[in-house]
């Protein structure tokens, strides 16, 4: 025989042992019910999104709040500290809302602004994020705040 004909044969052979075995397989459907599969979207940065997201956040501490003040077996204490949960929540509302109008009024037009217990998160949608805009944002916030709370500053350009 010659070298193409033995060629031949061990490819047609390795074709036919590799149909077998994927004909023999079971379907994908039937090996394993319990299998989960989970995508991770990549972040995507939509200054709307996330302030419809932390709008309903907000809006969920109120109700909560609300729903202690209204609730007959609320204590004296716990209605208390429901009011000072809304107005450290309308106050947290506030400042977001005064510290984007400042990054808006400074041209950073696309900007979220989140309050935390000790820190302000910005995600500023830029192209370009340079230290001295970072500096900039965190010196006006600073001053905003009277440097009660830390600035985060981070770039986006999606």
């Amino acid at each position: 025989m010659n070298k193409q004909a033995i060629t031949f044969l061990s490819l047609f052979s390795l074709i036919l042992v590799l149909s077998v075995y994927y004909i023999m397989l079971p379907p994908a459907s039937s090996l394993d019910q319990d299998i989960t599969v989970s995508e991770k979207e990549s972040e995507t940065y939509d200054v709307a999104k996330m302030q419809e997201e932390l709008d309903a956040k907000r809006e969920e501490e109120v109700a909560d709040s609300n729903a202690i003040i209204s609730s007959a077996s609320s204590t004296q204490s716990e209605v208390t500290e429901a009011l000072e949960e809304i107005e450290q929540t309308k106050e947290a509302r506030d400042l977001e809302n005064q510290i984007t109008t400042l990054l808006k009024d400074e041209g950073y037009a696309n900007c979220f602004v989140e309050l935390s217990q000790e820190s302000i998160k910005i995600t500023i949608h830029q192209a370009e994020g340079s230290s001295e805009d970072a500096a900039k944002i965190i010196s006006l916030v600073m001053e905003k705040t009277d440097g009660k709370y830390v600035p985060e500053v981070k770039f986006v350009s999606e």
